[in-house]
C-alpha cells in the first residue's frame, strides 16, 4: 500500500517555527504508523529532486539515507562504533558481493561485517543510531533552507506556503533485501527523531545557520591565527584544519561535538583567518573480486592480531616487503603506518624530505608514497629527482593530496608517478595499491 501526501506550511512571522510545525506534524503520523508496526520506508523528496529515506521493521526505526556525503558519513559512524579518533577501520562498497541485493549499500554491508564477526551487536545499534541522527539533522536544515529561500518560492518571499517536502510511506521496502535484524535492534522511534529536531534547533540556536557540518575549514593567514592563540592551539589547529575534513570529520578525530568545534572557530571565520570549503564525497571504491578476496584476507589478520596482541604474522619481519611514505606530518604518518604494518608490511616513515633520497637508497622499499605538498620541496620535485636515479626507475611511487583534480593527476604522471591518491588517507586505497605494485609483480 502507498499513501502520498503534500505538506503545506502556513503562513507566520518565523519560517523556521513554521517548518518545525511540519516536523511536528510529520512525527504525528509516524506515530500512527509505529502503531500499525508498519515495516517499509518513509520517501522524503525535495522541490530540488533531493531526496532522503527512512527505513522501517514493525513500526521501530531502523535506517536512514539521504543528505551530502553518505560515504563519510559511513566512515565516521564506523571510526565511533570502534571507538577510535582516526579513520582506519574503514570498510567500503568493494567488501560487498555483486548478487547482494539491498536498498542501502551501507546498511547491507553493516550487517555483512557483524555476519563475520568484525563488529558487535552493540556496534551495529550504535552505526545505526549515528547515520540516523545525522539524517534527520540534514532533513532539518534542508527544510529551514528551503523556507527561508526567496529562490524556492519567488512569487511569495515571506511566505513558505508552497510544499517543502512531498513524502510517500512504501510498505516491504527494505533497506537490504537479504539482511534482516531483529526489530529490538532498531532505535527508539520517537527519540530518535526529537533528538535530531533538537540538534539542528541548537545549532540554529547558536547562530551557526550559515555554517554547514558538511563543511571544511581551511586555514588562510597561519601568521595571525599564531598571534592569537596558544602553542599548542595552533598546533593542532594546523594540524587539523586543512580544508579536507569537514567538521563532522573532526568531531571524530577531535572527540567533540560538530557544534562545539564550529563555535570554537567562529572568531576565525569571521575574521577571514580560517574559510570554509565545500568538499566532495569520498570516492566510489572499485576492486576486482581477487582483490576484495586479498584485502578482507588482510583485514581478517589484523583483527585477529588486535584481539591476541600477537604481530607475529606469517612472514617474517626482515622477509615482509618495505612500503615507505615521505610526508612532513606527524598524523599522517602515523595514519599510513597504522594501515600499512596491519597489512602485514614494514613501514619506512621519513618526515623530513631533505633526508628522503638517502633514507631511500639506504632502505630500497618496494612501494613509496610521496606528500604533494611539503616544506621546501613537493611530491612532484622529490619524484622527478627519483626517478633520475637508476635504483629507482621502476619503483613504484604514488603521489598523495588533498587535491585530486585532473591536472594534478596529468603532472604526477609527467614526473614520473605510478599513481595518485587522494587525502584522506583511505585504508583501502593503500591495501589495493600494496596487492597491486607488490604482490601483483
Amino acid at each position: 500500500m502507498i499513501r502520498k501526501e503534500e505538506d503545506q506550511i502556513t503562513a507566520g512571522s518565523n519560517l523556521s517555527d513554521q517548518f518545525f510545525l511540519l516536523i511536528h506534524e510529520l512525527l504525528q503520523e509516524i506515530v500512527e504508523y509505529k502503531k500499525k508496526q508498519f515495516t517499509g520506508a518513509l520517501i522524503i523528496n525535495t522541490p530540488q529532486q533531493k531526496q532522503w529515506c527512512l527505513y522501517f521493521g514493525m513500526g521501530q526505526l531502523l535506517w536512514a539515507s539521504g543528505s551530502e556525503h553518505p560515504r563519510r558519513r559511513w566512515r565516521r559512524q564506523l571510526a565511533r562504533a570502534f571507538q577510535q579518533n582516526s579513520f582506519d577501520n574503514y570498510y567500503s562498497e568493494e567488501y560487498l558481493r555483486g548478487k547482494d541485493s539491498y536498498e542501502c549499500w551501507d546498511f547491507h554491508l553493516l550487517l555483512a561485517l557483524h555476519k563475520r564477526k568484525i563488529i558487535s551487536a552493540e556496534q551495529v545499534r550504535a552505526v545505526m543510531s549515528g547515520v540516523i541522527a545525522e539524517v534527520i539533522f540534514d532533513l532539518n536544515r534542508q527544510g529551514v533552507a528551503l523556507c527561508n529561500s526567496e529562490k524556492a518560492y519567488p512569487n511569495e518571499p515571506n511566505n513558505c506556503g508552497k510544499q517543502v517536502f512531498t513524502r510517500e510511506w512504501k510498505a516491504g521496502l527494505r533497506p537490504s533485501q537479504q539482511m534482516v535484524i531483529p526489530p529490538s535492534w532498531g532505535t527508539e522511534t520517537i527519540a530518535t527523531l526529537r533528538a535530531g529536531v533538537d540538534s539542528w534547533k541548537q545549532w540554529q540556536n547558536a547562530g551557526l545557520l550559515n555554517i554547514s557540518p558538511d563543511q571544511a575549514p581551511r586555514l588562510l593567514r597561519l601568521k595571525e591565527l599564531e598571534e592569537k592563540t596558544s602553542p599548542g592551539v595552533y598546533k593542532n589547529l594546523v594540524k587539523l584544519v586543512t580544508g579536507e575534513q569537514t567538521l563532522r570529520d573532526l568531531s571524530v578525530l577531535m572527540k567533540k561535538e560538530p557544534i562545539k568545534i564550529a563555535r570554537s572557530l567562529q572568531p576565525y571565520i569571521r575574521e577571514d583567518i580560517i574559510s570554509l570549503e565545500t568538499v566532495s564525497d569520498l570516492a566510489t571504491p572499485e576492486a576486482t573480486a581477487e582483490t576484495i578476496t586479498q584485502k578482507q584476507n588482510l583485514n581478517r589478520r589484523a583483527e585477529d592480531d588486535e584481539k591476541t596482541g600477537s604481530k607475529d604474522y606469517s612472514t617474517p619481519s626482515n622477509q615482509r616487503p618495505l612500503i615507505a611514505f615521505v610526508d612532513d606530518s606527524e598524523q599522517s604518518l602515523q595514519i599510513m603506518e597504522n594501515i600499512i604494518t596491519k597489512g602485514g608490511y614494514e613501514f619506512l616513515g621519513i618526515n623530513n624530505p631533505t633526508e628522503a633520497i638517502p633514507c631511500l637508497l639506504e632502505k630500497k622499499p618496494q612501494l613509496l608514497f610521496l606528500d604533494l605538498i611539503m616544506p621546501n620541496t613537493s611530491g612532484y620535485e622529490l619524484c622527478s629527482q627519483l626517478r633520475k636515479i637508476s635504483s629507482f626507475k621502476n619503483l613504484p611511487i604514488v603521489i598523495v593530496t588533498g587535491n585530486d583534480g585532473i591536472v594534478d593527476r596529468m603532472r604526477a604522471k609527467v614526473v614520473g608517478a605510478s599513481d595518485f591518491i587522494s587525502k584522506p588517507i583511505d585504508r583501502s586505497q593503500v591495501l589495493t595499491l600494496a596487492l597491486q605494485y607488490i604482490q601483483g609483480k
